[in-house]
Order: structure tokens, then sequence, then C-alpha cells
């Protein structure tokens, strides 16, 4: 397949298009589950996150902290053996409310030019 065609289809590619309409949740399947999530006694889960598409210069653990406080509570970071945040992403364990919607990407400006960063969150 060459260029072209690629473009060709990378054009014909929207994800503002839908196939047909959006169906609605049913007021009742919402309304049970907000009673379950309101007799829930710990209202936040652990989870750890997997921060990708960083800069060199952000993987350090002073910055993991800070995308981690982004997501949730920061209980921990995963660092190699010299405290490093060596590798293709930084994990950080998080403590997050289960009544708010997880976050897919996190957008830091980070080299303070405007132009923001944008870093797709994986969970484990």
């Amino acid at each position: 397949m060459g260029s072209t065609e690629i473009e060709k289809l990378c054009a014909s590619v929207s994800l503002k298009e839908r196939e047909g309409p959006v169906p609605k949740l049913h007021a009742n399947l919402k309304e049970e589950e907000a009673q379950k999530m309101a007799l829930c006694l710990a209202c936040k889960i652990l989870l750890t996150d997997l921060i990708y598409n960083l800069p060199l210069l952000c993987m350090t653990k002073d910055i993991a902290r800070f995308l981690g406080s982004i997501i949730g509570e920061v209980k921990e970071v995963d660092t190699g053996p010299y405290g490093d945040c060596l590798g293709k992403f930084l994990r950080v364990r998080v403590s997050v409310e289960v009544d708010k919607p997880l976050r897919r990407v996190i957008w830091v400006d980070v080299l303070g030019d405007e132009e923001e960063t944008i870093m797709p969150v994986h969970y484990e």
C-alpha cells in the first residue's frame, strides 16, 4: 500500500462520524448503580497507571509524582534499582475515586512554550 493510498484512507476516517444514533442509558440502570456506589465503604481503589509518550527530561520520580497527582492520590512510583525512571513509560500507583471517570490522557505544557504534550494513560 502506497503513501497516497494511506493518505486517502486517513482522510476518510473521522472520529466524529457515528453509525446511527447514540443509545441512551436506561435511567433505572443508572439509579441502581448509584445506589450500589452509595453503599460502598471504600470509595477509592488503587490502580497502577502507565503514562506513555514522555520526553526524556520527564522521566524522573518527581515528575512521575506530579503526573500521578493529576490522576489521583499518589501512593507509589515504580523506579529502577538506582531510583531512575527509564523505559517506555512511567509506572505510578494511585488511589482513584470510584465515582469519577478514569483519565485516558494527560495534557501537559512540558517546556512552557504553550505547546501541549499528550501523554496516554493505561491502567493495570
